[in-house]
């Protein structure tokens, strides 16, 4: 889904929060273990990476909430192009978090590579991930074509439990603050029950 322009929206902030913040490389472990892997574990994305996520040992599930820990660790780290925001409670308890990256077509290639050399999760079907990546990135090259440079939403994840609450919403409207700054086209993969979700921000379905 490709966004251009500007797009003002108020959010329903959940009462008792704090303002947004930058994700830091401590963060990470945990963003992932509370947040990362309850949000997606009962999505088409997760399950068709993960198929036998239900039969994993304990050992197995946290290996990849290891994982995405170390994948979401690297990018904070990595900086530059990569931005992330979190959303916690006045106590500190996360309630969600989102990133996004500038994509120059040039460092596509270098990414794609990059991924293939990393390790891997026991209970991550490679093959079933390979195949998807590459599909959506068939769409993705179609929906952008003409469009040069772009940033890319690369998640938004909210704890099951507060979903629903205006986390998700203040989270973005927080980052598209950051993004909109620059004045480029922004885009994202969206399951279908979340296009209504991302229409309010002005993403439009390619």
């Amino acid at each position: 889904m490709p966004r251009r322009g500007r797009m003002k929206i108020r959010s329903n902030l959940i009462k008792r929060s704090t303002p947004c913040t930058c994700i830091t490389v401590f963060d990470a472990e945990d963003l992932a273990e509370l947040i990362t892997v309850p949000a997606m574990e009962n999505g088409a994305l997760f399950k068709t990476m993960f198929p036998n996520w239900e039969k994993g040992t304990s050992a197995q599930r946290a290996e990849v909430e290891r994982w995405y820990g170390e994948l979401l660790q690297e990018a904070v780290e990595t900086g530059g192009r990569h931005g992330f925001l979190q959303l916690r409670d006045w106590e500190g308890y996360p309630l969600g978090f989102c990133g996004w990256t500038m994509h120059w077509r040039v460092t596509l290639d270098e990414e794609r590579r990059s991924e293939r050399q990393k390790s891997f999760p026991e209970l991550l079907d490679c093959d079933a991930w390979v195949d998807l990546t590459k599909r959506l990135n068939v769409e993705r090259d179609k929906a952008l074509e003409g469009m040069g440079d772009v940033y890319r939403m690369t998640c938004t994840f909210v704890r099951p439990e507060y979903q629903r609450k205006g986390v998700g919403s203040t989270l973005l409207k927080w980052a598209f603050e950051h993004i909109d700054e620059v004045e480029m086209p922004v885009y994202l993969f969206a399951p279908p029950n979340a296009v209504d979700f991302y229409a309010k921000f002005g993403f439009e379905v390619a």
